[in-house]
């Protein structure tokens, strides 16, 4: 794997976390790249969710691209 998009969410905007996913999968295509999204009930801070999203990630560089940024 190359990239790593990461994504931290909350449920509330779940629609614009849709569309999001939908956009990557089109422009991702076939590429050696993952989208992985993490989602809680705000239990945890941004910063956990991208640190949990980090240990997760297999890509050799990440990005992260947050649920409001669609």
């Amino acid at each position: 794997m190359i990239l790593s998009i990461l994504t931290p969410g909350v449920p509330k905007r779940f629609a614009q976390i849709k569309k999001l996913c939908s956009e990557l999968e089109h422009q991702i295509g076939n590429l050696p790249v993952e989208h992985l999204v993490f989602i809680d009930n705000k239990r945890r801070t941004v910063g956990e969710k991208r640190d949990a999203l980090l240990r997760a990630a297999r890509g050799q560089y990440v990005a992260f691209v947050d649920d409001d940024d669609a």
